[in-house]
């Protein structure tokens, strides 16, 4: 008989998930940016999520606190938008069943359940209006690029940055070094640093939104010098698909439709 767990093992899934996250090597450095987003409510119900919940939709990062579930989102007259995938979460409880003794007579008995479902977040649904993400104080340009080199300058085990010998971008596993264009050749400050931590995404192993196979391909791809895939979001969660070559010549940003 086979030792590998069932594949809808709810204890399993929050395993895998957090080991997941632990495996692709979250650099220990502080976020620069502010995560929090309100704790995670179901916006059919209006309930807060509790326990184990709170952290699996927390690791998800996305901006809105509110979620809700397939139907959920189709009775509020609305639609997940097509390709999204759904989040993990938990409902426990107790029910109660008849039990045969062995004299033949029945009592009740109380039991627990663990069963998983998935949520979609606020910004992968359409035709709902969700109340408003509230943002801190913004800096001006002048404080940001002030942050951004602030932020480079005191990253432990930072990879060697190594400007100016290239005309291209990329992260180096085999030497743990970041190939970036001379500063001049960016249009402004900002770009430079955009670009600058889009590289350092690479090497902390975040493609962001790729599927696990897509993961796995990516490392082997650093290594091999393969095409490499990364999924990620605007800020109105509208989702984008960033395609590097094998020889790093041409990137290419891929809409859903595109793709």
């Amino acid at each position: 008989m086979s030792d590998r767990p069932a594949r809808n093992d709810p204890y399993q899934l929050v395993t895998d998930t957090i080991l997941a996250h632990l495996e692709r090597g979250v650099v220990p450095w502080r976020c620069p940016w502010s995560r929090s987003t309100g704790r995670p409510r179901n916006f059919h119900t209006g309930r807060e999520y509790q326990g184990v919940n709170v952290l699996l939709l927390g690791l998800l990062h996305l901006p809105s606190r509110w979620w809700m579930t397939f139907r959920q989102a189709q009775e509020r007259g609305g639609s997940v938008r097509k390709g999204e995938r759904g989040a993990v979460v938990m409902k426990w409880g107790r029910h109660q069943r008849a039990v045969k003794n062995g004299d033949g007579t029945e009592e009740k008995k109380t039991t627990f359940f663990l069963k998983s479902y998935r949520v979609f977040n606020a910004v992968q649904i359409d035709g709902i209006e969700f109340p408003s993400v509230e943002h801190g104080p913004q800096l001006d340009a002048s404080q940001r690029v002030a942050r951004a080199e602030q932020i480079v300058a005191q990253m432990p085990q930072s990879p060697i940055i190594q400007e100016g010998r290239t005309t291209q971008a990329s992260y180096r596993p085999r030497t743990d070094t970041i190939e970036m264009p001379a500063f001049a050749r960016f249009d402004t400050p900002e770009d430079f640093h955009l670009t600058l931590f889009h590289e350092f995404r690479h090497h902390s192993g975040d493609w962001g939104d790729v599927c696990e196979e897509d993961q796995q391909e990516n490392e082997r791809s650093l290594h091999a010098g393969s095409r490499l895939l990364s999924v990620f979001r605007t800020k109105a969660g509208v989702k984008f698909y960033i395609i590097t070559e094998h020889d790093r010549s041409v990137t290419t940003v891929l809409l859903p439709e595109g793709y």
